[in-house]
């Protein structure tokens, strides 16, 4: 079996169309932790406001990056 996938979707061959899966597509992400490659970041499919990024880059550290 083959993994495709297009437009956010993967479709394997043989398999029903009504099983496809559908993921999310991500707008960016926050990264927590340092520049130097020792950092988790977790993706948004909703970007946040801008006073949300402000108050979680000035109180938490949290850095976020446009995808």
């Amino acid at each position: 079996m083959k993994n495709q996938k297009n437009n956010n979707v993967i479709k394997l061959d043989g398999i029903p169309e009504s099983l496809n899966i559908n993921t999310p597509k991500y707008v960016g992400r926050y990264e927590i932790g340092g520049s130097t490659g020792m950092s988790i970041s977790f993706s948004l499919s909703d970007k946040p406001n801008l006073v949300n990024r402000f108050f979680c880059k000035w109180c938490l550290g949290w850095k976020w990056i446009d995808n």
